[in-house]
């Protein structure tokens, strides 16, 4: 049988998209790669009479050759939703691997996690992955992916904010049944092998030289941020996430920084473009995973709440917050999300809904509820009172990822690092001593400098200088150290030094306080 394949509008613009760098040097260039795809999907469904693309679902990075694509398949009067990914063969004999070896035995349908079948062509070749079980979407008013029903119930309030929760929930429960209760409690000091930044993420240390790159833009935006946080009340909620884990991974004993974390089966890459949802008048219903890549026996559980609450978060901040404000407007939001988990933690009541609830009380809701989530699957184990050091150990890692993804705006960009700056903060405060050990800040030195020169010792003002000099070499992004070492220089008499120095980070970035003289 050769099936009918046909491309929806919605699936033909995003491949457009997709492909917009090379449509702009030959307008031609899309029917190799259209007949490419239709050849394969015909091999893989050569049973059905037709095969309508329907999407092509949208992840965070674009991988070369790899496609989820949604469809409808069968005969056109009685077409069955399913997904399959197309790519290179031993990717996805990986996530293959990676799905038979944590899924759980026996399991050939399920309810939330969609199986997976390999297709393969005539000589053994694997083609596709084909996700089934989505024939639970046959009749309901819209399909839809739950980052999109989550932005829009917070902005607009439907699909209802309850339905949102319960599906979460649903979520979460399954997998915590399939996958979580594998885990196990790794400590640091149990590490028997020397620590290696992999055993955290993989690509932590990609992530570091990203943004510790000086001519990068992602260093101009710590940089910026420094300075819009000292202007504020926001600095001693914030610490340079970068810095720290620069720090723990080069220091001789990381394991005093790290918490004990809980390891296991985990889906490793969970967000909302990854799960599948159906809409039911003003209802979300039946949650339906895939993409099952970065599975792994021994991932972090942290996280796929991390990652969820991450990537949702910083997509919304931008649509809800003014522009101008963003910055001051993500902390104070962030500030109060901590303080709420913290004290919902203590007393064991969540907050509930507000009746009527503005956009932005909804996504705090929203949040807490992913938090709550997370704390009926971190404390396991005996674990309550440690399950909200490891989720900000995690959330403040999982921040730095941002890097490595192209496609965000620099809003979201912004939202992410604070988003993991005030989660390093609440792990190790600034205002307190590290309870596995001292962390460095770029807000120490200068709490300490503040008070010297504040004094007409002359000694004093050498030491500041001096302490400045070298915070300055080791906190090279925190652009508050040069100002402050402006009006040290200032105060012992050395305008031209100090007029130097500014001139000299404004050629930097662009952003030098010329105003401190």
């Amino acid at each position: 049988m050769n099936p009918h394949i046909s491309l929806s509008s919605k699936a033909g613009t995003q491949l457009e998209q997709r492909y917009a760098r090379e449509l702009a040097a030959d307008p031609n260039c899309m029917q190799p790669y259209v007949q490419k795809l239709f050849g394969v999907l015909r091999t893989v469904f050569e049973e059905a009479d037709t095969v309508a693309i329907r999407e092509i679902a949208q992840g965070f990075r674009l991988r070369e050759g790899e496609f989820v694509l949604l469809l409808e398949v069968g005969p056109s009067t009685a077409q069955v939703p399913m997904g399959v990914k197309l790519g290179p063969p031993h990717t996805l004999q990986d996530e293959l691997d990676r799905w038979q070896s944590c899924k759980p035995d026996g399991l050939t349908h399920d309810i939330v996690l969609m199986n997976l079948e390999p297709k393969r062509n005539v000589q053994g070749e694997l083609l596709a992955l084909k996700y089934d079980d989505a024939a639970k979407f046959i009749g309901v008013d819209e399909q839809l992916n739950l980052e999109n029903a989550m932005l829009t119930a917070t902005k607009l309030g439907e699909p209802t904010m309850t339905s949102i929760a319960d599906l979460l929930f649903q979520l979460y429960e399954r997998l915590g049944l399939l996958l979580y209760r594998h885990s196990f409690a790794d400590a640091p000091r149990d590490w028997n092998e020397s620590f290696k930044p992999e055993h955290l993420d993989r690509k932590l240390l990609d992530n570091l030289t990203h943004w510790e790159d000086r001519r990068g833009d992602l260093f101009a935006l710590r940089a910026d941020l420094t300075t819009e946080l000292d202007s504020g009340s926001g600095a001693h909620h914030f610490r340079d996430p970068a810095f720290m884990f620069r720090h723990i991974v080069s220091h001789e004993e990381p394991g005093k920084f790290i918490p004990t974390i809980l390891r296991g089966r985990a889906h490793g890459d969970l967000h909302g473009r990854n799960v599948l949802v159906g809409k039911v008048d003003k209802r979300v219903l039946w949650p339906a995973v895939y993409d099952y890549g970065d599975m792994s026996t021994n991932n972090l559980i942290a996280w796929d709440f991390a990652k969820m609450e991450t990537e949702f978060k910083i997509r919304a901040y931008p649509q809800l917050f003014d522009a101008p404000k963003l910055t001051n407007e993500i902390m104070e939001f962030e500030v109060h999300l901590h303080e709420a988990t913290e004290q919902a933690r203590e007393s064991e009541e969540w907050p509930i809904l507000p009746a009527p609830a503005t956009p932005r009380e909804r996504l705090h809701w929203l949040l807490l509820q992913m938090r709550r989530l997370a704390m009926n699957h971190l404390s396991q184990q005996g674990r309550i009172r440690q399950w909200l050091v490891e989720y900000y150990f995690v959330l403040s890692l999982y921040g730095l990822n941002s890097a490595r993804f192209a496609n965000l705006t620099p809003a979201e960009l912004k939202g992410a690092y604070l988003s993991s700056g005030c989660a390093a903060a609440r792990f190790a405060p600034l205002d307190s001593h590290h309870p596995q050990g001292d962390l460095p800040s770029y807000q120490s030195v200068l709490d300490q400098v503040r008070g010297w020169r504040k004094s007409e010792d002359p000694t004093e003002m050498d030491n500041a200088e001096s302490t400045l000099q070298k915070a300055l070499k080791t906190h090279p992004y925190a652009l508050p150290i040069g100002d402050e070492l402006a009006l040290v220089l200032e105060k012992q008499g050395r305008d031209d030094d100090a007029l130097n120095l500014l001139n000299e980070l404004d050629k930097q970035f662009g952003a030098a306080g010329m105003e401190t003289l």
